[in-house]
This record gives structure tokens, sequence and C-alpha cells, in this order.
């Protein structure tokens, strides 16, 4: 049987008005620098004693790792938009995300794209505004797409029903709360009940035949070097990213402009088994700087596990965006994985090093 746990709220959740368009507020931004939701366990706590004896047969398709049973391992993924700009910090959830994307967006900070499969937190957010991007990513695990607002392209797509959905805009003081100690737009979360309330409501599916990425314990059949450190460097210095790895955790520890990167509630340091970065081709489309990137030609890639960086393509499999060479994909440790997806050659932006040089 599935054990599941609770985790207690910091502080109570207060309403406040907020009818602005949240995209009006991206140049500021830029200039200033179910009922009773039972939440699911997270996989690395699970032992003998709370495990059945067979859930040895199945995993969760987004982190590799063991699944209390096949239902479990079939529940249909949640994809949450998470504010990333330094008032929006630190964020509540990311901790328990399977996978992770951190993307460009207008005014060159960095929104992220959450993937909840394996587990839930009781609360997700900041959430923000959604780009087409975004959805793409999300289209490619078949999820539940939750945001807070969008692009006019965005929200049209959202509107046609590409994806099934929540959004903000349309349930605001509802689902969607706004807490008092951030000002808006980076103040809007979604609770874990209210997430499955929302998806009830809307009569969403929530089984489905996901496709694993790939996992292996061993490591890859590529070529590789020592990768203790590695620092990303945004046009924006506060967005700059540090991955440091944990040889006690055998994860890569995640900084944002020099802070260690703790989640809002449990202040429990955020880091992952795997750490993807790859180029892709931005190009700005309106006058408000919005992008599209060029998810589907492929490209140049890093894939960080186990304290060793290998040199990889970056391929779209059936909308997934996964390491490769020579086209067939590279496992993944089993574990979270966080993809950065740059817009610039990696060896402009990104320093390795290994462990003697730092």
């Amino acid at each position: 049987m599935k054990r599941f746990f609770i985790i207690p709220a910091a502080f109570a959740l207060l309403l406040t008005a907020c009818s602005e368009d949240e995209d009006q507020t991206e140049a500021e931004e830029a200039a200033s620098g179910a009922s009773n939701l039972e939440v699911r366990d997270d996989p690395s706590e699970i032992t003998e004693d709370t495990v059945e004896d067979d859930s040895s047969e199945y995993e969760y398709p987004l982190t590799g790792l063991p699944a209390d049973n096949e239902e479990a391992a079939a529940e249909r993924p949640v994809a949450v938009t998470i504010n990333n700009h330094p008032d929006a910090r630190p964020q509540s959830g990311l901790n328990q995300a399977d996978v992770v994307y951190e993307m460009l967006a207008e005014g060159e900070v960095t929104r992220m794209v959450a993937l909840y499969q394996s587990e839930w937190p009781e609360v997700f957010g900041p959430v923000r505004s959604a780009r087409d991007y975004h959805i793409d990513v999300a289209r490619g695990f078949d999820s539940v797409f939750v945001t807070h607002g969008g692009s006019p392209s965005a929200l049209s797509r959202l509107g046609a029903g590409e994806i099934p959905s929540l959004n903000g805009l349309h349930y605001e003081g509802t689902l969607f709360e706004r807490e008092a100690h951030r000002q808006a737009p980076h103040n809007s979360y979604i609770s874990a009940d209210h997430l499955e309330e929302g998806i009830r409501e809307e009569g969403i599916e929530q089984e489905r035949a996901i496709n694993s990425l790939s996992f292996s314990e061993d490591e890859p059949d590529v070529s590789s070097s020592e990768a203790f450190e590695a620092e990303i460097t945004y046009p924006q210095g506060q967005y700059n990213v540090t991955y440091t790895f944990d040889e006690t955790e055998e994860a890569y520890m995640r900084s944002s402009d020099g802070d260690e990167t703790v989640d809002e509630r449990t202040s429990e340091r955020i880091g992952a088994e795997n750490i993807f970065i790859m180029s892709a081709s931005h190009n700005v489309i309106d006058d408000e700087g919005r992008r599209d990137i060029s998810l589907q030609e492929g490209g140049r890639g890093y894939l960080l596990r186990g304290g060793e960086m290998y040199d990889v393509d970056w391929i779209n499999q059936d909308g997934r965006l996964v390491p490769a060479v020579e086209g067939e994909e590279v496992p993944l440790a089993p574990g979270q994985t966080w993809v950065n997806v740059l817009n610039a050659p990696l060896g402009e932006v990104v320093e390795i090093t290994d462990e003697e040089s730092l």
C-alpha cells in the first residue's frame, strides 16, 4: 500500500487582489535585474517496511526509481510553470520535481517548467505565465499543464485545448491563491489539494501510459571527463547557476546568483542526480522580446552525472528532449534531472571544473 505524508504549511495562504495582466510586468523585471489530498511520498524515503514485496517490478518513468505499484507508475505527469525572478525565490516544491527545465524568457530572465509524476509537494509556486516552448515541453510528457497567464500565442493554444490545463487567470482566488508575503506577480501558488480539485472539475484523465526516460545505474559507454562543478552564465547575473557535485548525496547541488537553491517551506537544499545542459536556437519574435526556442532540430549538450561530464547531443524524441550519441539515447542516472536550455554555444557560457582545479 502506498504511504503518504502531508508537509505542514509554513504560513497561511492569504488572498490579495490582483487584476493586472501578469505579462505587463516583464519589462519591470528586466530593469530591476484532493479534499485532504494525500501527497505522495518522496521515493528516496521508501524503505522495505513501506513498499510491497513486488514493488521492484515498477519504476517511476521520469526518475527510474522504484514505484509502489503499477497505478503509481502510470499517474499522469503535471507540468507547472515556475517563477524564477529573484523576488520569487526561494520557490516551493522544486525539491520534489522529477524533471525541471530552466529556459529564457523576455527580459533575459529565466523561467522553469517543473514536472511532477512520482510525488507532489503540498504547495507549488510561485506559478507564472506560460510561453509556447513551455507548452511544448509539457506536451512531450502528455502532462497536465499549470500556469498563471501566458503570452497571446500560448493562451490561444491553451484555449484551443492543445493540452489539458489549469490557468490562474480563470481560477484566481479559488484554486490559485496569492500569498501576502510577496508582491504580485511573484506570489501566485496552487496547493496540492486545489490542483487535485481542478483536475477533477475539468474532467482530466489522470492515468496515462507514460513512455519512460532511459535510466541506468551503470556509467554510459561514452567518453567523459571529471566534472565537479558547472557554472552557467546568463545575460543577467541574477540568473547565473552553479551545480556542485556532492559525493555523499551523489547529486549536483544547485546555487543561483551565489545563493544555495533551497525549498521555501522546508529549507531543503535542492540538487539533482542529472544535469543536462543544452544549446538551442532562440529568436526574438515580437516587440516585447518574446522568444521562439527551436526544440526540434537538436544540437550539442553536456550531461553531468556521478561527477563526470559526458559530451553528447540532444535530440527531440517524441517531444522529449534527451541526451544522445549518434542518435541513441544516453541513459540518465536514476533520480531527479535539471535541464538548462541555453541560447549560446556551450563553450561560451558553461565552465566545467574538476575537483583538483577548485
